[in-house]
């Protein structure tokens, strides 16, 4: 789904906050009817999904965060720094140089913009992050299975934050890619698709102790995936 002011979705007037961007999307399942859904959330989508567990844990069947934080003190600078490129120099920050080199195609295959970036809702969205309270303290309340992906060479949200959120999550799942920066999904697409429906296949098949949802069979090397997207 479109954040409020994001792709096609409006944005009302006024500030914006991670808990009504939280509460639009529990709206929209509680709309469509859906009891209990697998939210999947990437970077402020992270934030949001986190936000959605805390608020109404009994719609959150799983979470899988990827490349996202639980405090908005270890985003803001990044965020600072990121407000001071260009588009051409956000696209490349976002991949690791090396990869990017040799993997020029991917900018090729980036999903074209529905509409032009609304540099209001961005500076609104900003607002929000900021004023973020964090979740690291409520991280040992999830109850539900959590699959924490990221990469080794993600600046925005580095392997360090995630391996923090992990260590306080009972139960919880981590996975880092190697070589892959903020946009890997954009990367290692197939991989990162295997490691979800790995994940919610899991934990669909029996409602398994927390200690369990880690245990798994090991996955297939990352090499079968990168090279699949040449």
């Amino acid at each position: 789904m479109d954040n409020r002011g994001m792709g096609a979705a409006k944005a009302p007037d006024g500030p914006i906050s991670i808990g009504q961007m939280a509460q639009d999307a529990i709206g929209l399942l509680e709309t469509l009817g859906i009891a209990k859904a697998d939210v999947l959330g990437w970077s402020m989508g992270g934030i949001i999904a986190q936000e959605m567990a805390r608020a109404r844990p009994d719609l959150v069947a799983t979470l899988t965060l990827c490349a996202t934080m639980a405090e908005s003190a270890q985003l803001m600078p990044r965020l600072d720094r990121m407000a001071g490129m260009s588009l051409g120099e956000l696209q490349q920050a976002m991949f690791p140089k090396t990869w990017a080199d040799a993997h020029p195609e991917v900018f090729a295959r980036l999903p074209a913009r529905t509409r032009p970036p609304d540099l209001d809702v961005i500076g609104r969205q900003y607002a929000a992050l900021k004023q973020w309270r964090g979740s690291q303290r409520d991280l040992p309340n999830l109850r539900c299975p959590v699959l924490l992906l990221g990469g080794t060479e993600d600046w925005i949200s580095p392997p360090d934050n995630l391996r923090s959120m992990a260590r306080a999550i009972p139960g919880a799942r981590l996975e880092l890619l190697p070589e892959a920066g903020h946009w890997m999904m954009h990367q290692y697409p197939l991989h990162m698709a295997r490691l979800v429906n790995a994940f919610l296949a899991q934990a669909a098949a029996a409602e398994l102790p927390p200690a369990a949802w880690g245990l798994r069979p090991p996955d297939p090397p990352l090499a079968w995936a990168s090279a699949s997207m040449s």
